[in-house]
């Protein structure tokens, strides 16, 4: 008979040492399985998240472009700051110069 550290062994040992691997392989095909679907961060909600990043990163792109048009507006505006002084105070005040007419258009 096989003698182990402790003495000899019994037939419940063998079954216990035969069987260890199969247990093993189940409670880590458990905990896969359940790191899936149910914890925290799951399968479906990793989903989601990759799903706000793409949303997130689409945005930034576009307030990216959004901000190269303004640094390029005031770019225009320290090169030629008299026009657009002129620009405002006609289009946003409304006020015009003496003698000027002013004709509207009816959309």
């Amino acid at each position: 008979m096989a003698q182990g550290l402790w003495g000899k062994k019994s037939s419940e040992d063998s079954w216990i040492r035969d069987r260890l691997p199969l247990f093993f392989f189940l409670f880590m095909l458990f905990s896969t399985i359940y790191n899936l679907f149910f914890s925290p961060f799951n399968l479906f909600k990793t989903l989601e998240m990759k799903k706000a990043l793409i949303q997130i990163e689409e945005k930034r792109a576009k307030i990216q472009e959004e901000n190269k048009k303004l640094e390029q507006v005031l770019s225009s505006m320290e090169k030629n700051p008299d026009y657009y002084k002129e620009k405002f105070i006609r289009e946003y005040m409304q006020l015009y110069k003496e003698g000027e007419r002013v004709i509207l258009f009816r959309d």
